[in-house]
C-alpha cells in the first residue's frame, strides 16, 4: 500500500512539475524577468537562475513520471520547492501583489497562502518520497513497481484525482466567499425596491 501511495504520489508531482515546465518553455525570457521581479537575487544571477529553472524543472517531471534518477530528482525537487516558499514567504511578508509564475509568465495568479500551502504539500509528498521504505531502504522507482499497462492507469487516474482534490481544497474558500451574500448588493436590491415601490 505504501509503495502504491509512493507510486501515485510520484506521479501528481511529476505531473506538477511537466505542467509548470511546459508554461515557462512558451516564453523562457518572459519567465526569467518574472524571477527578476522577485528581488530575492540580484538582477543577473536571478535571470540566470530563471533560465535554468526550465530546464531543471522538465527533467525533474520526466524524473517522477518515469523514475529516472528518482533518488537524485526528489532531493533536488525538495529543495526547489523549498526555496520556492521561501521566495513567496519573502514576498508576502514585504506585501508585494505580485504575479506568481508558477506556471509560465501568462500567468494570472498572484502569490498568496494558498502559493505557499501548495508548496507545502509538494515539499510534503516529496519528503514521503525520500522515506526509505521496505527491507531495501530504496526508493521507489516506478520501473520496478508498474507491472502492467492497467496498473499504469490506474496511478496515472489516482494522481489527476488527487491533484483535482488538492486544487479544490485550496479553492473551497474562494467558492465560500462566492457563496456568501454581498452586503452592497443587499443595499442596491432595497433601494431598486423603494424606486418601484414609488
Amino acid at each position: 500500500m505504501i509503495l502504491e501511495t509512493k507510486i501515485v504520489l510520484q506521479f501528481a508531482i511529476g505531473m506538477v512539475l511537466l505542467l509548470a515546465s511546459a508554461g515557462k518553455w512558451r516564453h523562457p525570457l518572459r519567465f526569467a524577468q518574472g524571477v527578476v521581479e522577485y528581488e530575492i537575487l540580484p538582477a543577473g544571477p536571478a535571470y540566470w537562475f530563471g533560465l535554468l529553472l526550465i530546464p531543471l524543472e522538465s527533467w525533474l517531471a520526466v524524473a517522477h513520471l518515469t523514475g529516472w534518477l528518482l533518488r537524485f530528482a526528489a532531493p533536488t525537487a525538495l529543495a526547489l520547492f523549498v526555496v520556492f516558499g521561501l521566495a513567496v514567504g519573502i514576498n508576502l511578508m514585504r506585501g508585494r501583489a505580485m504575479p506568481c509564475f508558477c506556471f509560465g509568465a501568462q500567468e494570472t495568479q498572484t502569490i498568496s497562502g494558498n502559493t505557499l500551502a501548495r508548496l507545502l504539500l509538494l515539499s510534503s509528498g516529496e519528503g514521503f518520497l525520500l522515506l526509505p521504505w521496505g527491507a531495501s531502504g530504496t526508493y521507489a522507482l516506478l520501473n520496478q513497481q508498474i507491472r502492467s499497462v492497467t496498473e499504469l492507469g490506474l496511478a496515472v487516474f489516482w494522481a489527476a484525482v488527487l491533484l483535482i482534490a488538492v486544487m479544490w481544497t485550496l479553492s473551497v474558500r474562494d467558492f465560500i466567499d462566492l457563496l456568501r451574500p454581498c452586503p452592497s448588493c443587499g443595499q442596491s436590491e432595497t433601494k431598486e425596491k423603494r424606486v418601484f415601490a414609488r
